[in-house]
């Protein structure tokens, strides 16, 4: 690994990325030198909207892992596999969205019902985008990321301003 400020690049890599990166204005933040890109982009983006990028991240890796597991290694149908894969990341994403992404620690009642509405209009639409691209020869599990990426700003803005309304 070539280490380049708070970058690290693989040594096969050209030297390209390392350079540019390297090539970057360093600022001291909080007691370390980074690249002052890495300021601007921190200093965009709130910690709650880290945390909910993480936790996506988290979900999609619990609904595209069940969708491949059910439906291209145990062979079942490709609506069930979405299904599963999409109820099971919609349960952690709730709860992990509550308590860590919004750290709502009330009210769950109220947020479970408005969160039930958007589930089932998440449901909906992840499953007509992946079963409509999977139609159109796309892989199963490529267009279950397309869906999710679909979904994903509508869905924080909509935890935000209405499931976990402060």
């Amino acid at each position: 690994m070539r280490q380049v400020g708070v970058a690290a690049f693989p040594a096969g890599w050209s030297g390209r990325c390392a350079d540019v990166v390297g090539s970057l204005p360093r600022v001291h933040y909080r007691g370390r030198v980074v690249t002052a890109a890495w300021v601007v982009l921190r200093s965009r983006f709130s910690g709650t909207f880290i945390r909910y990028f993480a936790v996506g991240l988290s979900s999609l890796g619990v609904d595209a892992g069940t969708l491949w597991l059910l439906y291209d290694v145990a062979d079942q149908p490709l609506w069930l596999a979405t299904t599963a894969g999409f109820w099971l990341a919609f349960a952690a994403n709730f709860l992990a969205n509550k308590y860590f992404t919004f750290e709502i620690r009330t009210g769950a009642g109220s947020q479970l019902r408005r969160y039930g509405i958007l589930v089932v209009l998440n449901y909906l639409a992840n499953l007509a985008i992946v079963t409509g691209l999977v139609a159109l020869s796309v892989p199963a599990v490529v267009a279950k990321v397309i869906a999710v990426g679909l979904l994903w700003v509508v869905n924080f803005l909509a935890y935000k301003h209405w499931v976990f309304r402060g």
